[in-house]
């Protein structure tokens, strides 16, 4: 009873740590479109997107100069190291993520539970309303693309991708209606540099499958 109780208490911490990873307060409020599937806004003239390498390993396409932090969570399982890039243009506000938990550690959940508490939570968090999700395959990394919508009329289109003891985030918010090109050409462009690299078409998604109302 014992380690199934210790069980619980991790998988609490992981999936509570990951979100707050996934959806710092900094990133939950910016300015106020919806998953891959849905119509593309035309590019503002002064939106530009330059590559950019995260300390953590990573590259993508976001604004110039984006903010970089890092922190250390202290977990029942051990010491969690989060990585943090942001950065924000006129109509979107853009996050890109890496969580580097214990060794193993992630081995301990099953990877669709993962997924489903990842996606749940976040949603939670922002006190939005699930609009479509899917799962998805990036670099050979297994995760999980949805769209969700908040109270304050903003929407959020997230990438959660499942690696070796790592969590990676990437997510564009904006205002509520057609995701713009930016934010699609952003998610499209994340490459974890440690694993092989995906082709210029970006993730392979599988079937969408609504929100359930």
């Amino acid at each position: 009873m014992h380690d199934q109780a210790k069980g619980r208490l991790w998988r609490s911490a992981l999936l509570a740590l990951a979100v707050a990873c996934a959806t710092p307060e900094q990133a939950r409020k910016p300015p106020p479109t919806t998953a891959s599937a849905t119509p593309v806004e035309a590019v503002p003239r002064q939106a530009q997107l330059v590559p950019f390498q995260g300390k953590a390993g990573f590259t993508v396409l976001m604004p110039p100069t984006p903010y970089e932090s890092e922190r250390t969570e202290s977990t029942p399982g051990g010491a969690v190291h989060v990585h943090l890039a942001q950065a924000h243009s006129e109509m979107a506000k853009y996050l890109a993520s890496v969580s580097d938990f214990p060794k193993g550690s992630l081995d301990r959940i099953p990877e669709s539970d993962l997924l489903d508490s990842l996606q749940q939570s976040t949603i939670q968090s922002m006190h939005g309303t699930l609009v479509a999700s899917r799962n998805i395959e990036v670099a050979g990394l297994r995760g999980r693309e949805f769209s969700a919508t908040d109270p304050e009329g903003s929407e959020v289109t997230a990438r959660i991708l499942l690696g070796d003891s790592r969590v990676y985030t990437v997510a564009g918010t904006y205002p509520k209606g057609a995701i713009p090109a930016t934010v699609h050409q952003f998610l499209d462009s994340f490459q974890p540099t440690a694993t092989a690299a995906v082709s210029t078409s970006g993730a392979s998604v599988g079937p969408e499958r609504p929100a359930s109302r």
